[in-house]
């Protein structure tokens, strides 16, 4: 599980009120201990800009996998241009509905779009921003 995903567990967990899961509290204690000899909180804890870019890309190529399995075989323009129909789908009936970080019940292309999403990272919806991601 990457440092976003961690992240995710650790929010949901404090707005439920439940125990932070044990691999959420290695993952703090490990960071914690590495922003005490200088490193900065964001790059001790994996949430620098590069991993939250890296995680948006590899969730944005778990969306177009999603597509293609469904869609049959697409040229990568092609792909884009239905990965961008469907950021544009997500965004304008899912994302204001989703209640949770990791909803089980969201399809495989939302779950993908959604940690997209939170990565934190600017938003790729475009179809020539994705299609340079997918070539």
């Amino acid at each position: 599980m990457d440092s976003l995903q961690l992240f995710w567990l650790a929010a949901d967990a404090l707005e439920r009120g439940e125990p932070i899961p044990q691999e959420v509290r290695q993952w703090l204690l490990a960071g914690f201990k590495r922003h005490t000899t200088g490193e900065p909180l964001e790059l001790a804890l994996g949430l620098s800009s590069l991993a939250r870019r890296k995680a948006r890309d590899r969730a944005l190529l778990d969306a177009a996998k999603e597509i293609e399995a469904a869609m049959g075989d697409l040229s990568a323009w092609e792909l884009a241009e239905r990965l961008e129909q469907a950021i544009k789908r997500f965004e304008s009936r899912v994302l204001g509905k989703v209640k949770c970080s990791t909803c089980p019940d969201l399809p495989p292309i939302d779950a993908a779009l959604l940690r997209a999403f939170q990565s934190g990272a600017r938003p790729l919806t475009s179809a020539r921003r994705l299609y340079d991601l997918l070539r």
